[in-house]
Parts: C-alpha cells; structure tokens; sequence
C-alpha cells in the first residue's frame, strides 16, 4: 500500500510545486497546472521515481517488481526527455507555421493551437527525480 500512496503522493507534490512556482516567478495562481502536462518539476518522473524508490525500500532491489519498476522507470523518462520535448517542439514550430501561411488547408487547424508543453527538459526531469526519491524517502521514514 505504501508504493500506491507515494506515486500518488508524489503526483500530487509535483504539481502543487508546479503551482506554487508559477505563482511565485507570475505573481498569481494558474489552477489549469494541476493537470497540465510539462513544466518544472515532471510529474510524470516525480510518480515512476516514488514508486521505483518505495519497491526498493520495502521490498528490496533483488527482486521482478524492483526490475520491472526501473525499466518502467527509464521508458517513462526517456518518452518524457525525448518523445514528448520533440513532439513539444514539433507543436511550437506548427503553431508559428500556421500563423504565418494563409493555406486554405489550413482554417481548420487556425482556431485551435496545438499544445507545445508536452515534454520535459533534463531540469524539469531531474525535478520529479528530487520529489520522486524526498517522497519514497518520507514513506520509508513513516514505515
């Protein structure tokens, strides 16, 4: 049970950092961030790093669920570091085209800008590895 509740946890920790850091560099409260995508630090990471930690505190790193956990892990992250930041900047680059050129192919797609904060910097990964493991760590202390 102690693996679910710091996943979760640390889903939760992640994106109120993510609210509270916006507040703090803009000056006022962004609530859409509590379920966006991107941003500083990745929820995404903060989640597979708990419950990696946690099965390894509690279970031990000898073990299937450890080595299942850990490559959940790297394919998590690096689908965040790299799919998704290309796909980010693949949007970015679209949505400038589109303001642009004046295709008729293209009205469809004018009224709607593709979303451009899909991935993560080695920053913000690195973020959700610091939550992930302070999260995995607290509920290690607390069992």
């Amino acid at each position: 049970m102690e693996t679910a509740l710091a996943a979760l946890t640390a889903m939760v920790v992640a994106q109120a950092v993510k609210l509270i850091n916006f507040k703090i560099r803009k000056g006022k409260w962004n609530f859409e961030l509590l379920k966006s995508n991107g941003g500083w630090p990745s929820s995404h990471t903060a989640v597979v790093t708990a419950l990696t930690c946690t099965i390894g505190f509690f279970e031990g790193i000898d073990n299937y669920f450890f080595a299942i956990a850990i490559t959940f892990s790297i394919i998590t992250i690096h689908d965040a570091m790299g799919v998704r930041y290309e796909a980010s900047k693949h949007a970015r680059f679209l949505n400038i085209l589109s303001k642009r050129i004046d295709f008729e192919e293209l009205k469809e797609f004018k009224s709607a800008q593709l979303k451009e904060s899909l991935g993560h910097t080695f920053r913000e990964v690195f973020g959700g590895v610091i939550v992930g493991i302070l999260v995995a760590l607290f509920f290690r202390l607390l069992g």
